[in-house]
């Protein structure tokens, strides 16, 4: 539970590798907003500390970074994208070759009156 690793983590407040160790499984197990709020509780208490300042900003980072979707794994080609161009693209070609077929069709009954 992140209650209790940030306990453990008071008591060893000075080493920045128990720190990135809480915010590693914060994010594991989706509680990096937690580990946000704890670092926030933090500074209000001792605003100068710097080590609190640090993680809250790590927590702001980690936050931030760009991550690769579980559906859209990173790397391969995206199928249904390139499905749905062929298939708009061969939409468009039924659609066009209709409308050359009504308007032959318009033209024909036009010129037999």
């Amino acid at each position: 539970m992140l209650a209790d690793a940030w306990r453990k983590l008071a008591a060893r407040w000075e080493d920045w590798d128990a720190h990135d160790r809480l915010m590693t499984l914060a994010v594991g197990r989706g509680e990096l907003a937690m580990a946000g709020r704890l670092y926030r509780i933090r500074l209000a208490r001792a605003p100068d500390d710097a080590v609190a300042r640090r993680g809250r900003d790590e927590v702001v980072r980690r936050a931030t970074l760009v991550v690769p979707s579980s559906v859209e794994p990173a790397g391969t080609p995206n199928v249904f994208r390139r499905l749905k161009t062929v298939a708009v693209g061969v939409g468009f070609i039924v659609v066009l070759v209709l409308a050359v077929l009504v308007f032959q069709h318009l033209r024909t009954l036009s010129a037999g009156y």
